[in-house]
């Protein structure tokens, strides 16, 4: 009992019964003894028949599924699918039912191993994933904690509903009983080791576990998955011939994916795998999001064998940075019998695949697209807004209820500022913190992001994007739905991505106002801020214009503005502007004479030799012209073809 309420029970010590209320116990009951009457007879009788009838159900669905579980163990399983068959170190109940009757080595594996879910998970690490000797395999159990413990990062704050995606490091065991599947996630590094990853950050996949003969049974895994993989199939789903299955993928530039399927055996099976398509990457810091589509026909019939027309087998997608040869030999197109290359990502699920007429079939085809607008689906609903103003300058509106958070990331060759703005917590994935890659929206919500980079090569700055944006421009890029614009001297990104793929009409709508609002704040003339100065309005300076504020001329080319700055000399100088558009910049009785990109006449007298210094100028997004003067451009001249081409 809490404090709080032992205190405010405290008082009932000294409350009790009076006299009266002894006394009245003292004298028992005082109504007269009357017999309970027998139930009817007819009562009797349908009594006895709804008894026999809960009886009757309660083996149906319990007694006689656990019998046949036990026979063939081909029964359903809630929330897998039927005719479920276990994916690896076995691919069939058959085979587990041979191993226990007679158990021997299976995959290079000692009978024990199969006996001890941990071990087991830790194999097919080192086997299937080609992770090397030592792999941990880290139970996966309910956090109620807010804290989550990775191997990779330390602590990382989270909410209980949208948990860090990493391995948890050192977890107490479940108080409860044993789930009937147990899930481990695969790590390359030691529980409650801080491992230090270069990008892309460390593998991730996590296998899930049952015992397909019962609890005395030994293990096998059902599925392989991971957090950068979805296949669009599930553990015993049933595939017809000619049905199309899919997977999309979020893979590290430079990475290989691939999706693929095993079905049957010998002559009557048959493996095929395809490469996702491939979207250009700006750098080597950005994860892309890939899709592939694959058709499976039936199993083939073959004039001298007589195919089953349905078979047992499993799908399969891939990320490695080795090229994963579709049309070599990767184990015969066999992912899970080892001895390919080592594996960034892997999900693999069984399926059952059934063909009505057992047709020939063609091979399967690929179908690869690039990341496309994402469905819309649903109604809008009210939503309470509040704004967001970054230190950068921009402002956005914001629903009160959204999530969100600001980051400023320097991941050795360039920094990226900026926040991000979920419809719930988000989901952070392993590794060294990147942004904006590292947080990613949660199943069934959305995310927008806006950031700038800052370094890499050097670009001119460009006049502000025309405001307010429209939600319609954003188009698939590398970090999902994108729009590149331009504000206050600086160019910025936007991504909008969703946790699986769909956004709802409500969040659409939403989306479409955060993108109209931003919005940057209005300048005077004079102002200064973030290393801008503000001269007016552009309006106000004509085309092919030069004008001398004090000692410094604002320029107009054809192609934009830019500021020179005349302080060539210790005192005030005298600025001119020449009939013929020369500068003419005068201070100790000397006079000196440049051109309109700064460059000096080669007659100057001695002091007036080198060029003027230069920088660029732009046009806000209210029409003010904006000098930034933090940078300053070539002294060679190598910049004027920028402004004077047009």
């Amino acid at each position: 009992m809490t404090e709080r309420w032992r205190k405010k029970l405290q008082g009932l010590d000294g409350v009790g019964p009076d006299d009266e209320v002894f006394q009245r116990a003292k004298a028992g009951p005082q109504l007269p003894d009357e017999p309970i009457p027998g139930p009817k007879t007819s009562t009797r009788i349908v009594t006895v028949i709804a008894a026999f009838l809960v009886f009757a159900l309660a083996i149906s669905v319990f007694a006689i599924p656990a019998l046949r579980l036990k026979d063939d163990g081909t029964t359903p399983i809630q929330g897998v699918g039927a005719g479920i068959q276990p994916l690896w170190p076995w691919q069939t109940v058959d085979q587990v039912k041979a191993f226990a009757a007679d158990p021997q080595p299976v995959n290079g594996l000692d009978p024990s191993v199969t006996f001890a879910p941990d071990e087991l998970a830790s194999a097919f690490g080192t086997q299937v994933l080609g992770w090397g000797d030592k792999v941990w395999a880290n139970e996966v159990v309910e956090v109620t904690s807010d804290t989550i413990c990775s191997p990779w990062r330390g602590n990382m704050s989270s909410t209980p509903s949208a948990p860090y995606l990493g391995a948890p490091c050192s977890l107490a065991p479940p108080t409860v009983s044993a789930s009937a599947f147990r899930t481990y996630s695969l790590s390359t590094c030691a529980q409650n080791a801080l491992c230090d990853y270069a990008w892309p950050g460390p593998p991730n996949v996590s296998v899930v576990l049952y015992q397909p003969l019962g609890a005395d049974g030994p293990w096998a895994v059902i599925e392989a998955k991971s957090q950068f993989v979805d296949l669009t199939v599930g553990p015993g789903d049933v595939v017809h011939d000619g049905s199309t299955v899919g997977a999309t993928a979020q893979t590290p530039a430079k990475y290989h994916a691939v999706l693929g399927a095993r079905v049957g055996d010998g002559a009557c099976g048959y493996a095929t795998m395809a490469a996702f398509n491939e979207v250009p990457a700006r750098d080597e810091a950005i994860r892309l999001n890939a899709t592939a589509e694959m058709r499976l026909p039936g199993p083939p019939t073959l004039a001298e064998v007589d195919c089953p027309s349905s078979a047992h087998g499993f799908v399969f997608a891939a990320i490695a940075e080795e090229p994963l040869d579709v049309n070599g030999t990767w184990s015969a197109l066999d992912p899970l019998s080892g001895g390919g290359p080592r594996l960034f990502a892997f999900a693999a699920v069984p399926i059952v695949m059934e063909s009505a007429d057992a047709a020939v079939s063609a091979p399967p085809t690929v179908e690869a697209s690039t990341p496309s607008k994402i469905p819309v689906s649903e109604s809008p609903m009210p939503v309470s807004w509040t704004t967001h103003t970054d230190p950068l300058g921009w402002t956005i509106d914001v629903p009160e209820s959204w999530a969100s958070d600001s980051f400023d990331v320097f991941d050795g060759r360039v920094t990226n500022t900026g926040a991000w703005f979920s419809s719930a917590q988000p989901q952070v994935l392993p590794g060294p913190m990147q942004e904006p890659i590292s947080t990613v929206a949660a199943p069934g919500e959305v995310m927008l992001k806006i950031w700038h980079r800052e370094g890499g090569a050097f670009q001119l700055p460009a006049d502000d994007s025309t405001f307010p944006l429209s939600y319609d421009d954003v188009q698939p890029g590398d970090m999902g739905n994108e729009l590149t614009f331009e504000g206050d001297g600086l160019s910025f990104t936007l991504s909008i991505t969703s946790g699986d793929g769909t956004i709802t009409a409500e969040q659409e709508a939403i989306l479409r106002r955060m993108v109209g609002s931003i919005h940057f704040a209005p300048w005077t003339k004079g102002e200064t801020r973030n290393g801008l100065a503000s001269f007016g309005p552009a309006d106000g300076y004509a085309v092919g214009s030069e004008t001398v504020d004090a000692a410094q001329v604002l320029v107009h080319a054809p192609s934009g503005f830019y500021l020179l700055e005349a302080g060539v000399c210790p005192s005030a100088p005298d600025v001119t502007i020449g009939d013929g558009g020369q500068i003419n910049v005068t201070c100790g009785g000397a006079t000196g004479m440049y051109s309109k990109t700064g460059m000096p006449d080669g007659q100057n007298p001695a002091g007036f030799d080198q060029p003027l210094p230069a920088h660029p100028a732009y046009v806000a997004s209210d029409g003010s012209v904006l000098v930034a003067f933090g940078i300053t451009l070539p002294d060679d001249g190598s910049w004027s073809p920028e402004y004077w081409s047009a």
